[in-house]
């Protein structure tokens, strides 16, 4: 008898985490395919803000990407530095076998900022390119001699 309340209490405990596990992935998706939306969204506003040719607007949207830019990056130096330093200063104490993973980890996380970084930038290009008649009348003329 106590097998069979072991094993019903296993399998409804299993029930109760893979409808958990279920639940938050789903949660998840719905999540992401909203924040794509979102972000499709905000890029072709961009673009057509930027194709207004005010300077004003085109002031924005660079310092926008420029201090993200910065923020990534930053946040991506001192996350690759932190284990670097807490190697140095700790490692005649405890044992480093103990550590690595959660410094890898913290490497991992800052050389993630890095590449958020690179995305921004990529992002900030293409809304500089994506105004043709100005690249080809200002950028891409040739001087006259």
């Amino acid at each position: 008898m106590d097998a069979l309340f072991r094993d019903l209490a296993i399998g409804a405990t299993g029930s109760v985490i893979g409808a958990a596990i279920v639940y938050f992935a789903s949660s998840a998706v719905s999540f992401s395919k909203s924040a794509k939306t979102r972000a499709e969204e905000k890029r072709s506003l961009e673009i057509d803000m930027w194709k207004t040719r005010k300077i004003q607007v085109r002031m924005e949207i660079t310092n926008y990407y420029l201090f993200e830019v910065l923020k990534a990056f930053l946040f991506g130096t001192i996350l690759t530095i932190i284990p670097s330093i807490v190697t140095f200063s700790i490692a005649n104490f405890v044992e480093f076998r103990i550590l690595w993973p959660i410094l890898a980890g913290i490497t991992c996380l800052g050389l993630g900022y890095y590449f958020i970084g690179l995305g921004h930038v990529i992002r900030y290009l293409k809304i500089r390119r994506s105004d043709e008649d100005y690249l080809k009348t200002y950028v891409a003329s040739l001087p006259e001699a």
